[in-house]
């Protein structure tokens, strides 16, 4: 039965769980560094609202080709696999996230609107990725949309986590500490991504 289908091979599925808790890491830090992002710079860089919107549109505007650029090269460079994509898109995320903390100031406009496209552009690729294209390999299919959704799902509960999270740790260990948590949500979705690269491969064909 379809409920069958469901239950083995998404519910009990640890490939599909390791995806989707990396969707909430993913997604922690989308909303971390979007909704934030402005708050950060006028708080702390003195950013009047207009400059720290200005600077801050660039991270939606470039995260659009982000996804597209992610799945054009898995296929031309890795058959078509996202794990390996993905984590590369994730490295330079982390690296994004601190480069954004350290350079953001008013005399460096411009190097602040670059490092806030870098993370639009580098978050949107296994946004798009981890809980679609992969999720469909690692599940077989006549579950993939239930799969995808499954996935989907634990995308809202990072964006709660980001709410809730980001504004907790600002408050107690200061705007510092909300980007070493974008860094180390980066690494957890990293490891729980990587579980899944000999299945995915076998997915796919040579």
């Amino acid at each position: 039965s379809q409920w069958e289908i469901v239950r083995k091979y998404v519910l009990t599925n640890p490939f599909l769980w390791a995806l989707a808790f990396s969707y909430v890491f993913i997604y922690y830090v989308r909303f971390a560094t979007l909704d934030w992002a402005t708050t950060f710079l006028v708080q702390d860089r003195g950013f009047t609202q207009a400059m720290a919107a200005s600077a801050a549109s660039a991270m939606p505007f470039l995260g659009m080709p982000g996804g597209i650029v992610a799945g054009y090269l898995a296929d031309r460079f890795f058959q078509g696999r996202c794990t390996q994509m993905n984590l590369i898109y994730l490295v330079i995320l982390a690296a994004s996230c601190w480069g954004f903390y350290k350079v953001a100031s008013v005399d460096a406009f411009l190097m602040t609107a670059v490092f806030s496209a870098f993370i639009g552009f580098f978050v949107d690729g296994p946004q798009n990725l981890a809980g679609g294209v992969q999720a469909s390999r690692v599940t077989v299919q006549e579950s993939v949309s239930a799969a995808c959704g499954f996935t989907g799902m634990f995308g809202y509960f990072g964006a709660m986590l980001s709410s809730k999270g980001a504004a907790y740790i600002s408050t107690n260990y200061g705007w510092k500490g909300v980007y070493i948590s974008c860094i180390f949500a980066c690494i957890i979705a990293m490891i729980c991504i990587s579980t899944t690269w000999k299945k995915e491969s076998a997915g796919v064909k040579k």
